[in-house]
């Protein structure tokens, strides 16, 4: 079940102010930076107060009501953070697919704003999205949510899949899951709940590879940001849990299939009906072409491929005989034979 009503999120604000207003020295917003900070370790004569992190659920809640009154870059990305850890890779998915939306959507007044004493210098938005591009920091995070949680076995992590792959080294003595217990945890954790990670893992990728294609094509190869290290985790973690599902099907046969059919299918119909950025009909082909050849003609003037591009624009909304004609009109004699038909 989607953890967050992405549509009315990325609804205009207001008809004179679609972006609503730049928020980042609202008392709401300094208020979210500082739930951020968590609290430092305090040490009150001989009682010393451990540090904790921050509150999420209480930065999810401030985050979310913010992102009704401004369509923000930063408050969007701390926004993500929270769901991550308060709904796992679901709430991963929403939220990236909320930042996917804002910058396909309303890239031209979204905050923070493009510098326009600098050719509309893009660096604040990009700095907004550092934290997913940092991938050390994203990726560290991303170790501690449970992919699959077992009352019976105990949980995995993406932090167990790593170790066990080497990518990542433990301290000496610090407990660590060999391959047959993630087996095990993933075996009796409910089909369902296996399949929604699963798809939430694959919404995830998708929505980073178009984040990552959004800013290239808005501010050009040289200034986009590189989310590889994020990208790399979350596919990591997408083929063990879809390696864990396929032994679901090995281990009780070919009667346990439509089981994960429907597990999977009742997963994807709870998910929006259409994410942003996806082809759903000729309109969004024809937009989509059109993104291309801007692209094309900003940043490779040279190249031949918005020739071609804009003929299969025009052939868009033909059908079979009328894009036949248009290409190969001296093979219509044969068609009209075919069927026949008459010409014209």
């Amino acid at each position: 079940m989607p953890v967050l009503d992405i549509e009315t999120l990325l609804q205009d604000i207001s008809s004179d102010a679609p972006c609503g207003e730049d928020l980042e020295y609202h008392p709401d917003a300094i208020e979210l930076n500082r739930l951020l900070q968590g609290k430092p370790e305090v040490e009150y004569g001989r009682t010393m107060q451990v540090a904790e992190g921050p509150d999420w659920q209480a930065v999810e809640r401030l985050a979310l009501a913010l992102s009704g009154r401004s369509h923000d870059l930063r408050i969007a990305g701390q926004l993500c953070r929270a769901l991550l850890h308060r709904h796992g890779m679901a709430g991963f998915a929403d939220g990236l697919v909320l930042l996917e939306g804002l910058l396909a959507r309303h890239w031209d007044q979204l905050h923070p704003q493009l510098d326009p004493d600098d050719a509309l210098d893009p660096t604040a938005r990009l700095n907004a999205l550092l934290l997913l591009s940092n991938g050390a920091g994203m990726v560290a995070e991303l170790r501690t949510v449970a992919l699959a949680d077992s009352r019976a076995c105990g949980t995995v992590t993406l932090r167990d899949i790593d170790v066990i792959a080497g990518h990542l080294s433990l301290a000496e003595g610090a407990a660590q899951l060999s391959q047959a217990e993630i087996d095990a945890v993933c075996l009796d954790v409910a089909l369902p709940s296996l399949a929604a990670t699963a798809t939430a893992l694959s919404v995830c990728c998708d929505s980073i590879g178009r984040i990552e294609a959004l800013l290239t094509e808005r501010v050009g190869y040289g200034k986009a940001l590189n989310f590889a290290v994020l990208h790399e985790a979350l596919r990591r973690a997408r083929s063990e849990i879809d390696h864990q599902l396929a032994r679901r099907v090995d281990r009780t046969g070919p009667a346990s299939a439509p089981a994960l059919v429907d597990s999977v299918t009742d997963v994807v119909s709870e998910a929006p009906s259409r994410r942003p950025g996806e082809v759903s009909g000729r309109d969004d082909v024809l937009h989509m072409l059109e993104q291309i050849c801007a692209y094309y003609e900003r940043q490779e003037p040279s190249s031949p491929i918005p020739i071609l591009l804009k003929r299969a624009r025009r052939l868009v909304p033909m059908n079979f005989v009328e894009i036949l004609a248009d290409l190969a009109p001296e093979s219509l004699g044969g068609i009209h034979q075919l069927g026949g038909t008459s010409p014209g």
